[in-house]
C-alpha cells in the first residue's frame, strides 16, 4: 500500500467512533489490573477502601487502622463496589477510574459535537485519549478521574445555561457540585463559582449569574448530597475529619506544602506545556485567536476555564501535575475548533523525538544515580537493568521509528499524526515503561506481603510508608516499635537504628530485596 493511500485510511479512521474506542481500550483497560500498586497515592485509596469494606463501616476512612482524613467519601464507595464484586486486587481498585474516564470521555464528546460539530468532536476527545496525564488518571486508584467527570459535567452544563437559562441545567449544577464535594472538596465548588462568576460578568450577563448563585432549590439539592455523609463522618470520628481535611488537608495545601510535593507560582506555566504534549505547539493558535478582537462566545468560555484551573493550583504550595488534568478539558476543544488551520511542521516532533530516545536510555541512568542516593533508593537502583525486559528496548526503538514516519508524511495532516504520536507514546508508556519501574518499585513490597501473609505473620512498620504492603497482605500494619515474635517492615539503611531501639531483642532477617527489609523480632 502506498504511503498516500496509509496516510489517507489513518485520517479517516480518525473521525470515527471505532478509532475513539480502540484507543481507549489500548490506552485504559487491556493491562489495567497488571502492574502492582504504587505506593503512596494508589496504595492508600486501596488500604483505605479495603479496610473499609473489611470493617464493614462505610461512612469514614481509614488507614492502617487511624483515621484517614485526605479525601471525601464518594470514590472509596465506588471502589469497594468493585472490591466486592472482583476481590481484592489491582483490578477492582482501578476499575472506577476507567469507567469514570470513559464517561468524561463520553460527556466531552457530547458537549463538543453540541458546540463545534461531529468531527471537531472527534478530534478533542480523541486529543484527550492521546494526552499522556489521561492515561494516568484513568488507570489509577484514586479520585482524578471521577473529579474531573464531575468538574467537566458541571462546567459544560454552566455554558449550556449561559447559552439557553433552564433551571433544569441550574439543578445539574449543583448536583456534579455536591458529588464532586463528596469526590475531593472545595476545589468541586471553587472552579465551577469563579468561572461563572467571572465569564457571566464579562459577558453581561449579571441577572443570569445572580440567579444561578442565589438559587434556593439549586443549594438545597447541593445540600441533600453532601449533609448526610457530614452526619454520617460526624458521628464515626466527631470533629476529627472536619479539622483533618478543610485545614489539613485543604487549607493548609494552599499554604504548605504537603508530602513533598511542592512548587512555585509559576510552577504550571512551566509544566503545563509538558503536559499537553504532544500538541504543547499547537497552544499558539488558539492563543492568537483569543487576542482576535472577535471571537466565538465558546472560545472567550474555555480560555477562562482552563486559566482559572492553572491560576488557582498556581496559588497552591501542594502541586502535582495531574491536579490541573481538567485543564486539558477547554485546551482539546479549543484545539479541536483550530484543527483545520494548523501546518504540517517537522520541528512539532523534535521533543517526542528526543523522548523516544530517552526512553532507550532510562534503564541506564540507574546505573549512574545509585551510588548518589539514598541507601534504600541505592539497592532499588542496582535492579534497574532486570526491571527492564529486553522488548522494553524494542518498543521504545519502535516508537522511535512511529514518531519519525509520522514527522516526515506530508501526505498525514499535523493533528492526526500528533494524535496517532501521542497514543503511541501512551501505549509505550503504559505498557512498557510504567510496568517496569512499577514491578522495580512496588515488587518488592508486594513480595513481602505475600511472604508475611503466607505465614499469617503479625507485621509493624518502622520508618517507611508503603500502605500497599497492608492491601497485598490483606491487614492493617501498624506503625510502632515491634515486639517479640513479631515481624517488622522496614527499609534499608534502618536497620542498625531499629536493633538499636528494640535493644536486647535481635531482627532475624526473613526477606531482603529492592531497598526492602522484613525481619523477625526474636528474645
Amino acid at each position: 500500500m502506498q504511503v498516500s493511500n496509509i496516510a489517507r485510511t489513518l485520517n479517516h479512521a480518525l473521525y470515527t467512533k471505532t478509532f475513539l474506542i480502540g484507543a481507549f481500550i489500548l490506552v485504559v483497560c487491556l493491562n489495567l489490573g497488571i502492574p502492582p500498586l504504587v505506593d503512596v497515592d494508589e496504595g492508600a485509596f486501596s488500604e483505605a477502601t479495603r479496610e473499609m469494606v473489611a470493617s464493614g463501616n462505610y461512612a469514614a476512612t481509614y488507614l492502617d487502622g487511624e483515621p484517614r482524613y485526605d479525601k471525601p467519601i464518594l470514590i472509596y464507595w465506588f471502589q469497594s463496589s468493585a472490591v466486592k464484586v472482583l476481590g481484592v486486587n489491582e483490578w477492582a481498585f482501578r476499575l472506577p477510574s476507567a469507567i469514570f474516564a470513559a464517561l468524561w470521555l463520553i460527556a466531552l464528546f457530547g458537549f463538543a459535537r453540541e458546540q463545534i460539530g461531529k468531527n471537531r468532536a472527534h478530534v478533542a476527545a480523541v486529543s484527550l485519549v492521546s494526552l499522556l496525564l489521561f492515561g494516568l488518571v484513568a488507570r489509577a486508584a484514586f479520585a482524578d478521574a471521577l473529579l474531573n467527570l464531575l468538574l467537566s459535567l458541571a462546567l459544560f452544563d454552566i455554558y449550556r445555561y449561559y447559552k439557553s437559562p433552564k433551571q433544569t441545567l441550574i439543578f445539574r449544577v449543583y448536583l456534579w457540585m455536591g458529588l464532586g464535594m463528596l469526590t475531593k472538596g472545595p476545589v468541586a465548588v471553587a472552579i465551577p463559582l469563579v468561572t461563572t462568576f467571572l465569564f457571566f460578568l464579562w459577558q453581561q450577563k449579571p441577572k443570569d449569574m445572580i440567579k444561578a448563585f442565589f438559587h434556593p432549590i439549586g443549594w438545597l439539592i447541593f445540600l441533600l448530597i453532601l449533609l448526610p455523609w457530614l452526619y454520617l463522618v460526624y458521628q464515626d470520628q466527631g470533629l476529627g475529619f472536619f479539622k483533618g481535611f478543610l485545614i489539613d488537608h485543604n487549607l493548609q495545601r494552599f499554604t504548605q506544602t504537603k508530602e513533598g510535593h511542592g512548587g512555585k507560582i509559576y510552577y504550571y506555566l512551566l509544566i503545563f506545556p509538558l503536559i499537553i504534549l504532544p500538541f504543547s505547539f499547537l497552544l499558539k493558535k488558539p492563543f492568537l485567536a483569543f487576542k482576535a478582537k472577535r471571537q466565538p462566545e465558546l472560545s472567550k468560555f474555555l480560555w477562562l476555564w482552563m486559566v482559572i484551573v492553572l491560576v488557582i493550583f498556581s496559588f497552591s504550595d501542594t502541586q502535582l501535575p495531574h491536579y490541573v488534568m481538567n485543564a486539558t478539558v477547554p485546551f482539546v476543544i479549543l484545539l479541536a475548533m483550530n484543527s483545520q488551520r494548523y501546518r504540517k511542521r517537522s520541528y512539532y516532533f523534535l521533543p517526542l523525538l528526543f523522548a523516544a530516545l530517552l526512553f532507550l536510555a532510562l534503564p541506564f541512568f540507574g546505573q549512574y544515580f545509585d551510588g548518589k542516593a539514598p541507601t534504600h533508593v541505592a539497592e532499588m537502583l542496582q535492579g534497574t537493568m532486570d526491571a527492564f525486559p529486553y522488548y522494553y528496548y524494542l518498543l521504545a526503538l519502535t516508537l522511535f521509528l512511529i514518531y519519525g514516519f509520522l514527522a516526515f508524511c506530508n501526505k498525514l495532516p499535523l493533528w492526526p499524526s500528533l494524535a496517532l504520536a501521542g497514543i503511541a507514546q501512551s501505549i509505550f508508556i503504559y505498557y512498557a515503561l510504567f510496568p517496569a519501574l512499577a514491578a522495580l518499585q512496588q515488587n518488592p513490597i508486594k513480595e513481602a506481603a505475600m511472604l508475611a501473609k503466607q505465614y499469617n505473620a503479625n507485621v509493624v512498620r518502622f520508618n517507611i510508608t508503603h500502605p500497599s504492603f497492608s492491601v497485598y497482605r490483606e491487614a492493617i500494619t501498624e506503625k510502632r516499635l515491634p515486639k517479640a515474635s513479631e515481624w517488622v517492615l522496614t527499609r534499608a539503611g534502618q536497620t542498625k537504628k531499629l536493633q538499636a531501639e528494640i535493644a536486647p531483642l535481635q531482627l532475624l532477617p526473613i526477606y531482603a530485596n529492592g531497598g526492602i527489609r522484613l525481619f523477625e523480632v526474636s528474645n
